[in-house]
């Protein structure tokens, strides 16, 4: 499934979707929910097992991901050129 929000970027991995399963309360959307939330835990998120053993929170799921992918793109910036554009992204890895 790819995704367009309209500013130009196309992206082709949803993590997110929107409940189905009951209607939204008075002046709210739907409630947004990960793609790998089993629907029996939506009134419990706290009673779904961790994806990986030992991590709990994202801080764990980010230490681990750094510890076996060091060379991974983390953080970019673009150069602002001076027709008003910007340039391409240029990354740090988690190292």
């Amino acid at each position: 499934m790819v995704e367009t929000l309209g500013d130009g970027l196309i992206r082709t991995q949803i993590y997110a979707k929107w409940r189905t399963d009951k209607p939204a309360d008075e002046g709210y959307s739907a409630e947004l929910v990960g793609v790998n939330l089993d629907p029996s835990n939506y009134e419990n998120v706290e009673s779904m097992p961790p994806h990986r053993k030992g991590c709990h929170t994202f801080l764990d799921y980010f230490e681990v991901h750094a510890k076996e992918r060091p060379n991974d793109s983390y953080l970019g910036s673009r150069v602002k050129i001076d027709d008003k554009t910007f340039g391409a992204y240029e990354w740090m890895s988690y190292k």
